[in-house]
């Protein structure tokens, strides 16, 4: 990571005290996104497994 990059970083979360907690709550969006895409290739997986 640069210096400029992490300062961007510092920079925004001076300027909004709750940028932190909105990156937070878009991450766990995304992930819960993510891991319903994922489920029915988890599930199928472990299907296969089972059979072998």
């Amino acid at each position: 990571m640069s210096a400029v990059y992490i300062e961007a970083w510092l920079q925004a979360l001076r300027d909004d005290r709750t940028a932190i907690f909105t990156a937070a709550r878009l991450a766990e969006e995304a992930f819960a996104f993510i891991v319903v895409r994922e489920m029915p290739a988890l599930a199928e997986s472990a299907t296969s497994a089972e059979d072998a």
